[in-house]
């Protein structure tokens, strides 16, 4: 698979609508089909594609209206959205950085924010999924 961000055609817009797209590669390293728009990724961390036990996940850093959170997307064969997704969000708190890692065929999501002068200290999270 491979992922991007458009960061040009967001500016040619005007647009903080900077979003990730998907696509598969083929066996000659081309991209097979066209590249689809997963969701909104316009923070300056950069948005991950993770794979565990045949689900791929989709973590965007993202921001809108002053809040930055964690989207967290799933993603089906053709790299579709399943469902209508989910975000880690904590109020007064700036999710910045997210990772995943496949751990024991369960999913981990680590997420952490951006301290501000205002409210020292950082915090930290972590979540397993599994579909057992």
């Amino acid at each position: 698979m491979l992922s991007f961000r458009d960061r040009a055609r967001a500016e040619r817009l005007n647009s903080t609508r900077n979003e990730l797209y998907v696509a598969r590669i083929g066996s000659d390293l081309g991209i097979v089909g066209t590249p689809r728009a997963v969701g909104r990724a316009n923070t300056e961390s950069e948005p991950s594609l993770q794979t565990c036990g045949g689900l791929t996940t989709a973590l965007l850093p993202r921001e809108y209206g002053g809040e930055r959170y964690v989207g967290i997307h799933a993603l089906d064969a053709e790299l579709g959205q399943i469902g209508a997704g989910h975000q880690l969000y904590a109020n007064g708190r700036e999710f910045v950085q997210a990772s995943g890692a496949c751990l024991d065929g369960r999913w981990l999501l680590f997420a952490a924010d951006r301290a501000t002068p205002g409210k020292p200290g950082s915090e930290a999270v972590a979540m397993t999924f599994s579909c057992r």
